[in-house]
């Protein structure tokens, strides 16, 4: 009776060890994967930043023409010089600087 206590108590703590073993280990390919799925999601993500950049700022410049304040209009619209600019993009910001202009 004593040895099949002893080996259930072995049992028990050899499966404790196994768990508390596997519980810290990280697979190596996993942070691989998330890293490379990561980039790509990134790099899918950088037009649709662009694009919130330019709404935000056209919302800003249309407030700020609105309000006749037009020295800030012309500077916070100068935020987007550097930027790639889609065709319709590039419509709206000539059309801004326009009413800037007046």
């Amino acid at each position: 009776m004593k040895t099949y206590i002893q080996i259930q108590a072995l049992v028990f703590y050899t499966a404790i060890g196994f768990l508390a073993a596997g519980c810290g280990k990280k697979s190596a390919t996993r942070p691989e994967a998330s890293g490379t799925q990561q980039n790509s999601q990134t790099a899918a993500t950088a037009p649709e930043i662009d694009a919130a950049l330019f709404e935000r700022i056209t919302v800003r410049v249309n407030s700020l023409i609105q309000q006749k304040q037009y020295p800030a209009a012309s500077e916070t619209l100068k935020q987007l010089d550097n930027v790639k600019l889609t065709p319709a993009q590039q419509s709206t910001f000539d059309s801004l600087k326009a009413q800037i202009s007046k």
